[in-house]
């Protein structure tokens, strides 16, 4: 029985690794705007999935919305840094950025996807 659960760990392992490979060997791949159209459904669809059964407060959602809003239109949203710790302010504008990554990288990584951002690191590695 252990080796069958060896086997599978050891395929599943492979698979990931062949899939790696053959992303890291396609390089930078631009998408078609249909494509990135279709990509940006994908994931809009997958974020709604995961509070679909219960959003939770009206204020945790805008709270969202807002820090979403953050980087998509930052001339439009004023930011007040309340702490003298710029390393901590930094870290936090960070994590508001990255919070979605998790969300991209379970819908696009096992295909071999890894979508790149502005400043030319990996969805993945900016995490």
């Amino acid at each position: 029985m252990e080796r069958a659960i060896l086997k599978i760990a050891h395929a599943r392992i492979l698979a990931r690794t062949e899939a790696r490979r053959r992303q890291l060997a396609a390089g930078v791949v631009s998408l078609s705007q249909k494509q990135a159209v279709a990509m940006s459904g994908e994931i809009y669809r997958a974020m709604i999935a995961e509070n679909e059964d219960d959003p939770g407060s009206a204020r945790l959602r805008e709270a969202g919305l807002i820090a979403d809003h953050l980087h998509l239109r930052p001339e439009k949203v004023k930011v007040v840094q309340l702490t003298k710790d710029n390393a901590l302010f930094e870290k936090v504008l960070e994590t508001y950025r990255t919070r979605r990554n998790g969300v991209v990288r379970t819908r696009f990584s096992p295909r071999g996807a890894l979508p790149e951002m502005k400043d030319g690191r990996r969805r993945n590695d900016a995490e």
